[in-house]
């Protein structure tokens, strides 16, 4: 199985700013998605993880 996953919203992501550079915090239903995402996959036992940064 593979699984995607990308990152929460951040306010960046609301006015359309490019982003990838610089880490921008996250903002509240960023942190809310971050935390339902970790609820969701808890349990799962991944062979290897990959990551874009």
């Amino acid at each position: 199985m593979i699984y995607i996953v990308r990152h929460g919203q951040t306010n960046w992501n609301l006015e359309g700013r490019n982003q990838g550079r610089i880490d921008i915090e996250l903002n509240e239903k960023g942190i809310q998605q971050a935390e339902l995402t970790s609820e969701k996959l808890k349990d799962i036992k991944f062979d290897k993880i990959f990551s874009s940064h």
